[in-house]
């Protein structure tokens, strides 16, 4: 049994907006790095309210891809999604995000023209339904067109088949 090897894993991922400034600098070896702080939401109904704990992770990028991208576009207020392994400087947690197996990037991408893609609105839950008439496209699979297969009542209105599949009996079912 000498021959097993346990390894453990450490892999954070986060996606969140980034509160502050993110700033910029050189490490003593010359690699740029981007320090910023991304904030978490958790959406939980507390005593049949709707509340929103949020939680802010201190992160470190030095991957060589994500540093200028973050540079050149990235500000307060954008949502970014971060894959990273958790660590701690001075008894304090921080993700950091290598080029080894980790990535930084935009969950909602500046557009060319400098404007911002707004982000998503959030609203409440609403005890287990889900709002979909501010996404975009057609609600159904047909090309667009919609044919109201996916209406909101539309399940409970539709009958049950006229009349059996051709070949089927009751006695084909087995119990």
């Amino acid at each position: 049994m000498s021959d097993i090897y346990i390894t453990s894993t450490n892999k954070v991922i986060l996606g969140g907006k980034v509160v502050g400034k993110p700033v910029f600098a050189k490490s003593a070896g010359g690699q740029e790095t981007c320090r910023l702080s991304l904030q978490t939401d958790k959406f939980m109904m507390v005593k049949g309210e709707s509340k929103v704990f949020s939680t802010v992770h201190d992160v470190l990028v030095t991957n060589k891809y994500s540093v200028p991208a973050f540079k050149a576009n990235l500000r307060e207020g954008d949502f970014i999604q971060v894959i990273g392994e958790l660590g701690s400087v001075n008894g304090k947690a921080l993700v950091s995000v290598t080029d080894f197996g980790h990535e930084a990037g935009f969950l909602y991408v500046p557009s060319d023209t400098g404007g911002r893609t707004p982000a998503p609105k959030q609203t409440t839950a609403k005890g287990g339904s889900f709002d979909m008439s501010e996404l975009p496209g057609k609600s159904s699979n047909n090309g667009g067109a919609d044919d109201g297969y996916f209406t909101q009542n539309a399940a409970f209105e539709r009958g049950a088949p006229s009349k059996a599949p051709e070949g089927f009996s009751d006695d084909d079912i087995p119990f």
